[in-house]
């Protein structure tokens, strides 16, 4: 299998997770965060404080999309953000101890969720293996 084989099977595995998340999240999803939100909530869940910019970089997002979405986060009292006392050009960003509940929820969720979408996606995942060799 080529590079490119692959990258393409991966894109479409990854688009059948967030696709498959956004269609199961209004269920779930009390807060109103989206599968995004959930994302940075699960990663400061395990990295915990962070700075906005290495955190932009773990969640593979871009700069606005993460300033609207920590803005949102913060909003509803999920994280908070203060200055580094070691650099005050770096911003901190951390869960609040409201923001940890909806975070614990929110893994389990995400992962029961994905291995539904995994179980169902992974017969067309290989019907494109299969078409790529062809």
């Amino acid at each position: 299998m080529q590079d490119t084989d692959l990258a393409l099977l991966v894109d479409r595995l990854m688009r059948s997770i967030h696709f498959g998340l956004q269609e199961r999240a209004p269920g779930f999803d009390r807060e109103g965060v989206g599968p995004g939100g959930g994302i940075v909530l699960m990663t400061l869940a395990d990295t915990g404080k962070i700075s906005l910019n290495d955190l932009t970089k773990r969640v593979a997002r871009d700069k606005s999309q993460m300033t609207r979405m920590i803005r949102s986060l913060e909003g509803k009292g999920l994280i908070e953000r203060a200055v580094s006392p070691k650099d005050a050009r770096v911003t901190l960003v951390m869960l609040t101890p409201k923001g940890t509940d909806p975070t614990q929820s929110c893994r389990a969720w995400w992962w029961r969720e994905n291995n539904s979408i995994l179980r169902i996606r992974a017969s067309t995942l290989l019907e494109t293996k299969l078409m790529l060799r062809n």
